[in-house]
């Protein structure tokens, strides 16, 4: 049962409501855009905290990084070089902290001296989740200046082709 209090009620209510509609849409899109750029930016600093390449130094067996791999993060540390010949074999650890079985490795290491990478590829190494491999890859022409600071990135082909 209506009574006249609470239909006056209800009309003060109604008449608040619009004088004051404005102020509520514009309100309501302004939070929108807030919590729409605040995404972008954290978005923006997540992706400049993890590279995509991390330099490490393979003479002193010094540098572990988290990198962004083409499928996830993983982390990434230098195990050291063994000097062969006119070169170095570097051996670097790659960690899966993800829950998915990394597959077909590729990677890239830049130095100095050299205007093209090396490039590391194994496309039947699998990477299983919570696991690491080391990898070893032979560089020649790397001087012991160069291997204080490689570059290395690293990507992974989730889809397979070939039966193991």
């Amino acid at each position: 049962m209506e009574t006249p209090e609470t239909s006056k009620a209800f009309q003060k209510f109604l008449s608040w409501l619009k004088q004051n509609i404005l102020i509520i849409v514009l309100l309501v899109l302004l939070s929108i855009f807030v919590v729409n750029k605040l995404n972008k930016f954290e978005s923006i600093i997540v992706k400049s905290i993890i590279q995509p390449n991390v330099t490490l130094d393979f003479q002193n067996k010094s540098g572990a990084a988290w990198i962004r791999s083409s499928f996830t993060d993983i982390l990434v540390g230098s195990d050291g070089s063994i000097k062969k010949g006119d070169g170095y074999e570097v051996k670097l650890t790659v960690l899966n902290p993800s829950s998915v079985t990394l597959n077909s490795i590729r990677c890239e290491f830049k130095y100095s001296s050299s205007t093209i990478p090396v490039i590391y590829e194994d496309i039947k190494m699998s990477i299983p989740p919570g696991s690491s491999k080391t990898l070893k890859c032979f560089i020649s022409d790397l001087s012991d200046y160069d291997l204080k600071s490689i570059d290395v990135s690293v990507q992974f082909d989730q889809i397979s082709f070939y039966r193991r």
